[in-house]
């Protein structure tokens, strides 16, 4: 009996033992789960400070990008068609130079050009000189005349970003190459004011004053309406009638029936694109405009006068007029020649 009695108090012993570590087991569950809990919000809380305090380093430690070059633009549709080394040319600075040279070679004199070719060699590195050659050979046989100055604006592009000095170098070689030459087609000078126009310096532009009227230099805006009537039209009779209604769409200055200025060359229309610069925006554009109505007179737009025409809205920093895209007028292929100053 008394060992029954003992073997119950054992048993109930062990279960009171049993049942209090049972408990104090799950006290400490619960505890961990409550400390795990904390450090998970506490986690939580410090993962995005972190984050942000990360950021907030590597923006100062990260300066912003800056980006001089121009946007990207998409290649003109006709660019597809060049070939295959005047298309190379236009995506490498060096062959680009080259090929701007190739442009501004002697198309009609074959020693002029045996000379320039010669003195770019003498000052150029072969990277580039090596190329002239070529490049203008494959104008020459495979490049329409229309598309000349397009490809040198797309050669300017290369060159959008060139060190001043390196723009410096391409602009006096230019020069000392048109210097050599005696008599040339419109081409050449014309593709030269619009490479001197492009590669100029802001600081050499930033002494112009752009706020005056054509009234101001109406004798120059006389000049390039008569260059551009005489490049499209060769008698007397419809040079005076597109140059009168050119005349037509300048602001009256007094003068009701002007003479048309003599023949001059592409050194005096430099001049007087010049000083027209100075004008007002609206004045160039409606000077622009101007040249447009002398063009369209006869319904029809030669090479030179597409060429003029693209010069003088490019050196004046005007839209190239509606009436080379797309107004219904005929385009022809003839060839003139303009004067060059001896």
């Amino acid at each position: 009996m008394e060992i029954a009695i003992l073997v119950v108090v054992a048993l109930v012993v062990s279960g009171v033992i049993f049942g209090n570590r049972l408990q104090a087991k799950r006290r400490l569950q619960k505890q961990n789960k409550v400390v795990e809990r904390s450090v998970a919000a506490a986690a939580n809380v410090v993962q995005p400070v972190n984050r942000q305090a990360n950021k907030a380093a590597n923006r100062k430690a990260t300066p912003p990008e800056i980006i001089y070059a121009a946007p990207e633009i998409p290649a003109p549709t006709w660019m597809k068609s060049l070939p295959k080394a005047i298309k190379r040319a236009l995506q490498e600075e060096h062959r680009s130079i080259a090929l701007i040279y190739a442009l501004l070679l002697d198309p009609h004199n074959m020693k002029v050009r045996a000379q320039q070719i010669a003195y770019l060699k003498q000052i150029e590195n072969s990277l580039i000189s090596d190329h002239i050659g070529d490049l203008f050979n494959i104008i020459a046989v495979r490049i329409e005349d229309r598309w000349r100055l397009p490809i040198m604006g797309q050669a300017f592009m290369q060159l959008h970003n060139a060190p001043v000095p390196v723009r410096k170098h391409l602009l006096k070689c230019a020069s000392s190459t048109l210097e050599t030459v005696t008599a040339s087609s419109w081409q050449v000078p014309l593709a030269y004011l619009i490479l001197e126009h492009h590669l100029k310096t802001p600081l050499d532009q930033a002494t112009l004053v752009d706020n005056r009227s054509l009234e101001d230099f109406w004798s120059e805006s006389l000049t390039v309406l008569g260059m551009i009537a005489r490049a499209g039209h060769h008698k007397p009779e419809a040079i005076k009638h597109a140059f009168q209604a050119g005349v037509l769409r300048l602001p009256h200055n007094g003068s009701q029936d002007p003479v048309i200025p003599k023949e001059c060359d592409w050194q005096v229309l430099q001049e007087c694109l010049e000083q027209l610069g100075q004008a007002k925006l609206a004045e160039r554009k409606t000077l622009v405009a101007a040249c447009a109505e002398v063009v369209a007179t006869n319904k029809q737009v030669s090479n030179i006068e597409v060429d003029l025409l693209s010069t003088i809205s490019i050196m004046l920093d005007c839209p190239l007029p509606a009436v080379l895209n797309g107004t219904p007028v005929k385009r022809v292929s003839e060839k003139t020649e303009l004067a060059i100053a001896p």
